[in-house]
Order: C-alpha cells, then structure tokens, then sequence
C-alpha cells in the first residue's frame, strides 16, 4: 500500500516472452527465471540478460557447481 512501483515486464499473449496466465515459478543457480503459463500450456525460461546486476537477479547463484555452466 505504501511501496513505489518499480518496474513489469510480460505483455498478454501466446507468443514467445508473453503470459497467459503465470501460475507457478522457480529459479536456477544460474538466475534463470522458469514461469508455468496455465492458459498456454507451456513453462518459459528467462535468462537474465550479460552483465545484470547479480543483486537484483531471482534466486541465489551459484557459480562454483561444475555441473552448471553456460553454453
């Protein structure tokens, strides 16, 4: 009620990038971002874009897992 609006992102739609209907999220140790679109059907993967600023990317990275690296 007494916050400031900062930012959105995500228009309706079913292209690529658009929400039907966001249902669920999760996060990677990458910062990737993976929403559920329950109208669509489909779950969308959002990479945060080089150079972010790792403090305001979602989740907690990880970088030191072997497992997990870029392509």
């Amino acid at each position: 009620m007494n916050g400031n609006y900062l930012y959105s992102w995500g228009a309706p739609g079913g292209q690529a990038g658009r929400l039907g209907c966001s249902h669920g999220m999760t996060t990677d140790q990458l910062g990737n971002l993976y929403l559920a679109d329950c109208f669509m059907g489909r779950v969308q993967k959002f990479e945060p874009i080089p150079g972010a600023d790792a403090g305001k990317i979602a989740g907690q990275i990880v970088r030191t897992w072997d497992t997990w690296k870029r392509n």
